[in-house]
């Protein structure tokens, strides 16, 4: 349902290098789509949920920004299974970049069924998922299984390169 001048703060994913889906580099600030707006194909999307958004990036080490989408806003339900509200609307606010501790801080007061979403599309180091593995047991069991399925088929469980995270508040 279409909503004129309602205002919506959610969360939209950019891949490496700043580019949407369409390819847009879009730096913090404003933009305004001119054509008329169609769920799914055309306008500014953007996810309520942080971990909803992951899904429509080409890297698991996506830019995330903080968004306001204004004017005409569309809700609609995301098309991808265990995924969440998606909006798309003709006016787009990039307010910020979220820092990666940002991200994990999030992440960490999901409930364990959006967190199993941001695990299965974000990539974490072996000490963030050491972390992740204290929030249940639920948790840990899912990390150690697909850790261990990774690893039964030659791939690498974890990613060393990452650039560990400082502080996260647990």
């Amino acid at each position: 349902m279409e909503e004129k001048n309602k205002v919506v703060h959610g969360y939209k994913s950019f891949n490496i290098g700043g580019t949407n889906v369409a390819g847009l580099v879009m730096p913090v600030g404003k933009y305004h789509y001119d054509k008329d707006i169609i769920p799914t194909s055309h306008g500014f999307h953007f996810s309520a949920g942080l971990e909803d958004t992951l899904i429509f990036t080409d890297t698991d080490e996506p830019l995330i920004a903080e968004v306001i989408g204004s004017n005409n806003v569309i809700k609609i339900k995301n098309i991808y299974p265990n995924s969440g509200i998606e909006y798309v609307t003709s006016d787009i606010e990039i307010v910020r970049y979220l820092t990666r501790d940002e991200i994990l801080n999030y992440a960490f007061k999901l409930d364990d069924k959006r967190l199993i979403n941001f695990l299965d599309r974000y990539n974490l180091s072996k000490d963030e998922l050491d972390i992740f593995r204290m929030k249940s047991e639920n948790i840990k069991s899912y990390i150690d299984e697909t850790i261990k399925n990774i690893a039964d088929v030659g791939g690498t469980p974890t990613n060393e390169d990452i650039i560990e995270t400082s502080d996260i508040n647990v």
